[in-house]
């Protein structure tokens, strides 16, 4: 039965027929495809801040981008054309880079040029002034400077060069802080301080006074800027003394004066390995007690390996060939007081050789006389307290700073070969204070010979620092060294 065209029994209509897409037509006709490929997208390399801020879209165009100009507001851009905001970034950073380095030699010239203002002489500061009432740059002034001074040092003889041998114009060989006038910088020594106390005019002497405060400026006394030739020891026992008497080898009086003042000056504070007051005592009355030609020939040799002279090198070859005849010498008299009975004065030695040695590279035989000296000083008492009652005072003063020099050079010397010195710093004596027993330490009064300044160099607070300091690292040396007797071998 057909039911087309009319209602079924449920009273519903019927569903109309679906017909299926032909095959032959395409997805998307050429016209609709066209639309798409125009609204595709451009790529911005950097848009414009205001649409960067607001993660918007931008076409980027210069000067103004089209959300701006439909908006009415002001497009600015950080970067370049064709520049990624990356690129802006480096080249940005680059600018700050040289800003800085442009503003930190800016104020290095004005630093340098303010410490040329006060350092130098008043001719000199207001030759200076004036260039800057002219308008001149400060690096120029700078490098005025720097030549100026390079022309007097070529001028000037070798003795009025600087120590340092740099030229500049506020002495950066000179720290600035110790030029200026202030008492406050220059460290006390307890409750006394430095005071420059002129005697007259061409003569001053250097003094410690607690009853003054306030330092005057001490540039041209204390921090004197001359090298080591213009400094000299002040010792009438030095001057009075005959050394030639002591050594065979052939050299004049003054010349040997004149090493024996420069190893005090420069080698005797470091290392000293002996007391200095009994030395040239006995050394002026031909005493053999606390001086022998064994420790002046040792002495001698040492002043010659640690005298420098960078402007005379005949000088220097002269000294080297000098050195190695007291050398020689002492080695000779060494070997003659190994069958005698231990002297105080062949410890001594043995300490001065010790650091000759060291000097002159040759450590490991240097340390053999460094072990030496310890068995001599034992067998001959110096750590020994039931000995030290008969004992002179002169003697047992002999014997307690010399225990203190062996133990200072020995601590050094096991520090360089990571071994233990094998002296017990609790056997040693106890020092004295250096401000109410000075004599028992001995102090070094020098003087500038272009100034005529006479000062101390206040050896016997700075013997006493140092005992201390290698006491402490006697102490963790002990814990973290092998025996000496692993380290070296037997014999000198």
């Amino acid at each position: 039965m057909s039911h087309t065209g009319t209602a079924d029994s449920s009273g519903l209509a019927p569903l109309r027929p679906l017909l299926s897409r032909a095959r032959h037509e395409p997805l998307l006709s050429a016209e609709s495809s066209e639309p798409n490929a125009d609204r595709k997208r451009n790529v911005v390399v950097a848009a414009c801040e205001y649409c960067r801020k607001r993660k918007a879209k931008c076409d980027a165009r210069r000067p103004t981008c089209s959300s701006c100009i439909a908006r009415g507001r002001p497009c600015t851009y950080t970067t370049n054309p064709s520049e990624t905001r990356g690129s802006a970034l480096k080249r940005k950073h680059q600018h700050l880079e040289n800003d800085f380095h442009g503003l930190q030699k800016s104020h290095d010239a004005l630093q340098q040029l303010i410490q040329a203002l006060q350092s130098r002489e008043d001719r000199d500061a207001l030759a200076v002034f004036q260039r800057i009432r002219q308008h001149e740059d400060a690096e120029t002034i700078i490098e005025h400077l720097h030549a100026s001074d390079l022309l007097l040092g070529l001028r000037a003889g070798p003795h009025s060069r600087p120590a340092s041998g740099s030229c500049s114009a506020s002495r950066p060989y000179m720290p600035i802080p110790l030029l200026a006038p202030d008492d406050t910088i220059i460290p006390r020594l307890g409750t006394k301080q430095i005071q420059v106390m002129p005697s007259n005019y061409l003569n001053r002497e250097v003094r410690f006074s607690p009853s003054f405060r306030f330092l005057p400026c001490m540039s041209s006394a204390l921090y004197s800027t001359k090298p080591h030739p213009s400094v000299k020891i002040l010792d009438s026992r030095l001057d009075s003394s005959i050394p030639s008497r002591w050594t065979r080898v052939s050299a004049d009086d003054e010349m040997l004066r004149d090493l024996l003042g420069r190893y005090f000056i420069q080698e005797y504070m470091r290392s000293a390995c002996f007391q200095k007051d009994q030395f040239m005592n006995d050394m002026l009355s031909e005493s053999i007690q606390f001086c022998s030609p064994l420790l002046v020939n040792a002495t001698l040799a040492l002043s010659c390996y640690c005298c420098h002279d960078e402007t005379d090198c005949e000088k220097t070859r002269q000294l080297r060939a000098l050195g190695y005849e007291f050398l020689a010498e002492a080695k000779k008299l060494w070997d003659l007081e190994k069958d005698r009975p231990i002297l105080i004065t062949t410890i001594q030695a043995a300490l001065v050789l010790s650091v000759t040695l060291n000097v002159c590279s040759a450590e490991a035989l240097g340390m053999r006389y460094t072990r030496a000296a310890v068995a001599m000083a034992i067998d001959h008492g110096l750590y020994d307290e039931f000995n030290a009652q008969r004992k002179s005072e002169p003697i047992q003063q002999a014997h307690d700073f010399t225990a203190w020099c062996l133990h200072n050079w020995s601590v050094l010397q096991g520090h360089q070969f990571v071994i233990s010195p094998g002296i017990d710093t609790h056997r040693l004596p106890s020092l004295p204070d250096p401000g109410n027993h000075a004599e028992w330490y001995g102090e070094i009064w020098i003087q500038d010979s272009s100034t005529r300044t006479r000062f101390g160099v206040n050896h016997p607070q700075l013997f006493k620092a140092r005992c201390e300091m290698l006491s402490i690292l006697n102490q963790i040396g002990c814990h973290f060294s092998q025996p000496i007797a692993n380290a070296v071998a037997d014999g000198v």
